[in-house]
């Protein structure tokens, strides 16, 4: 008997599509395809396989059993849970190397606990909470207690932050991620303003994508390792040493802007 409905998938189409949008963002970024609740019904695996044929660098899924299962298909890039670590399912994540996501420093001490138990290295991204009111840092005392708790875990590295609406981001706060040591790249591309020493510190942060950024504050970027600045096209204003202590070797400024000393 032949079913009356039934799918057919172009995984080509979805390695093509992969690679389109590769092509279209600077090669220091980072792509990541999204393949949770079985790959929105492609096929987690097969899904995955194309996105990573053409150019993806990491995915995402929803869940520990979600990510364990695509390593059972011996996918072996680098793979984010974007649902909260739970202290249920911190071992089975840690076993199986996947990016645990926090928002709070009691699951910071989970990660740690399961990867001292197991004699290991864990790595987390930090969840903020910009509007939609599920899970995330909403206050900059909830951010500090979890970079406070991540200080003190020796088996946990904090190697990236996000939000699920960052469509509404338009200001990276000062100090917002400063010294955040973990951190290696960042992408909010609706950001159109980046205030004081809001990445200063990040000594491994090589990698940003920003939005038409109008201001830069002082120290905004100090000692890190970008190696391309921010687009300058709708800058009014750079603040003193924001670029400071980094690896940008050249840069064009408009004659009409406002530029601090050192920066």
């Amino acid at each position: 008997m032949i079913p009356r409905n039934r799918r057919v998938i172009d995984l080509s189409a979805i390695e093509e599509n992969m690679r389109l949008l590769r092509s279209t963002v600077p090669s220091t970024a980072r792509m990541m395809a999204i393949v949770k609740a079985d790959g929105y019904g492609h096929g987690a695996a097969q899904t995955a396989q194309a996105a990573i044929r053409g150019g993806a660098d990491m995915l995402a899924v929803a869940s520990a059993g979600e990510g364990r299962q695509l390593r059972e298909q011996g996918i072996d890039i680098p793979i984010l849970i974007l649902g909260a670590v739970t202290e249920n399912d911190v071992s089975e994540s840690v076993q199986y190397d996947l990016i645990q996501t926090v928002c709070s420093a009691e699951m910071v001490h989970w990660c740690e606990r399961a990867a001292q138990e197991q004699k290991k290295q864990t790595e987390v991204h930090l969840k903020v909470d910009t509007g939609m009111g599920r899970i995330g840092v909403r206050t900059e005392n909830e951010r500090d207690a979890v970079l406070r708790e991540l200080a003190c875990a020796g088996h946990v590295s904090l190697t990236g932050a996000f939000t699920l609406d960052d469509a509404n981001v338009k200001i990276i706060a000062g100090g917002a991620f400063s010294g955040s040591y973990g951190l290696t790249s960042v992408s909010i591309p609706s950001a159109e303003r980046v205030l004081a020493y809001a990445f200063a510190g990040c000594s491994r942060l090589s990698s940003i994508s920003l939005g038409r950024l109008t201001e830069i504050g002082e120290y905004a970027f100090y000692e890190t390792r970008i190696k391309t600045a921010p687009s300058f096209a709708f800058l009014k204003e750079i603040g003193e040493y924001a670029f400071a202590k980094t690896a940008i070797t050249s840069v064009t400024i408009p004659n009409d802007m406002k530029v601090g000393a050192y920066a």
